[in-house]
C-alpha cells in the first residue's frame, strides 16, 4: 500500500471520530509533535506503524504526549498564510488560517487515546 492510496485518516473513540483530511496532513502532523518533543513508542518501523498501517492503538498517554508536543510548538507557527511552494516545511505547513488544525488536532489527543483507522 502507499502512503497516499487512502486520502482521509480517521482517528476513532468511543463516540467521537476526527478526521485529518490526508495522508500528508497527518505525517506532517507527527513531525510537528516530534519537533514539540513527543517521541513515537518503539514498536518497530515508524512509517509502518503510524502512517501505512491501519488499526494502530495510540494510548491514552502517547495521545496525551502528542497534544502536549503540538500545544508546544503552536507560537512557532506562523499566523499568516505562507503559501506551498514544493519543498514542505513543517512548520509552515499549517501556517494562517490552517494553524487551527493543530490546536483542533491537540485537543483531541488531550481527550484520550484512539485508533487509526
Amino acid at each position: 500500500m502507499k502512503i497516499y492510496e487512502y486520502p482521509v485518516v480517521e482517528l476513532e473513540r468511543a463516540g467521537e471520530t476526527y478526521r485529518i483530511p490526508t495522508r500528508l496532513d497527518w505525517r506532517v502532523m507527527l513531525v510537528l509533535a516530534q519537533i514539540g518533543g513527543w517521541e513515537p513508542d518503539d514498536r518497530g518501523d515508524y512509517e509502518s506503524t503510524y502512517l501505512l498501517a491501519p488499526g494502530v492503538i495510540i494510548s491514552e498517554e502517547e495521545a496525551h504526549q502528542l497534544g502536549q508536543s503540538l500545544e508546544s510548538i503552536l507560537d512557532d507557527v506562523p499566523d499568516f498564510d505562507i503559501p506551498l511552494t514544493g519543498k514542505i516545511i513543517p512548520l509552515e505547513y499549517f501556517s494562517g488560517i490552517r494553524k487551527y488544525q493543530i490546536k483542533a488536532f491537540a485537543e483531541f489527543c488531550e481527550r484520550g487515546g484512539f485508533e487509526v483507522l
